[in-house]
């Protein structure tokens, strides 16, 4: 996924996720340089994820009035638009439009989630030819998982979706499963224990080219895992390939250890014996990955 679309893909959950108080849509446009922008919002913080029961004052960030912004340039851009392709919603492009000004504070915390907050900074790295930061990727995988927290009916989750600090604490600290239950249970792992599929960012440190995003997916009911890779590498398939060895069997005994918590009368998902599969996906253009 290239940053161009990952920025439509966030621009439109974010359209139906987010509330921005005393927000006024502009009339509908169709263009980035077409809005006009909205008057300055009462904004404490954009809501992505909060847990339930909590309002904006109870998350404690205070209000910062702020200047309507007047540019719309973009760093490392001439000028940061949408698609004109692409029929936006006057809501789509004014959520853009505000997340995406050059001259709107950098530190201003745009999203809240259930792990921390995530400031205007993070949400440009979705720029077009910027690497996305790991923490657009952990709040996505939080949205996601309140979503399937919510669809509940009271048979568990259908999805899984990790955050992606998993592996590094598993792979370079060495942390068990019982440790990642006591640090995830209520965020991630909730009524996880019979979940149909689990979703794993995978990363690869690619020395002087940064850090490359891949992503997991252990499908429970076909006993298989996928390897999803967008842009890879037969020098690093290898390396990418063991990491994900490793996580496969940390969460072996994470699901076994998820089963014993809920006293489960099922077996738990021998996922060390599933068959690991690279299915061909589509690969970045020029090579050029934007970091996932």
């Amino acid at each position: 996924m290239t940053s161009g679309q990952s920025t439509v893909c966030l621009t439109r959950s974010l359209a139906k996720s987010m509330e921005l108080e005393n927000y006024v849509s502009p009339a509908k446009k169709t263009r980035m340089q077409d809005v006009t922008p909205p008057p300055t919002p009462d904004l404490k913080v954009i809501v992505l994820d909060a847990e339930p029961g909590l309002d904006h004052d109870e998350l404690g960030v205070q209000n910062k009035p702020l200047t309507p912004p007047q540019k719309l340039s973009m760093k490392g851009t001439t000028r940061f638009e949408l698609p004109t392709a692409v029929n936006y919603s006057d809501e789509e492009v004014s959520f853009a439009h505000y997340i995406f000004a050059e001259d709107l504070h950098p530190d201003e915390a745009l999203v809240k989630t259930m792990m921390k907050s995530y400031t205007r900074q993070t949400l440009w790295s979705l720029c077009p030819e910027s690497n996305v930061d790991a923490d657009v990727i952990t709040a996505l995988a939080c949205h996601l998982t309140l979503d399937e927290v919510k669809r509940d009916t009271g048979r568990g989750r259908g999805v899984c979706f990790l955050p992606t600090e998993l592996q590094d604490m598993v792979v370079n600290y060495g942390m068990t499963s019982a440790k990642a239950l006591e640090l995830y249970d209520t965020k991630f792992l909730s009524k996880a224990h019979n979940c149909r599929k689990v979703c794993l960012p995978m990363k690869d440190m690619m020395n002087d080219e940064g850090i490359h995003w891949y992503l997991a997916i252990i499908l429970m009911d076909q006993k298989q895992v996928h390897i999803l890779d967008s842009c890879p590498s037969k020098e690093r398939q290898t390396i990418r390939t063991n990491a994900v060895h490793t996580m496969i069997e940390f969460l072996n005994d994470l699901f076994d250890a998820l089963h014993k918590d809920v006293q489960s009368t099922c077996a738990p998902p021998q996922i060390k014996e599933f068959t690991l599969t690279t299915p061909e996906v589509p690969t970045q253009r020029h090579k050029n990955d934007s970091g996932i």
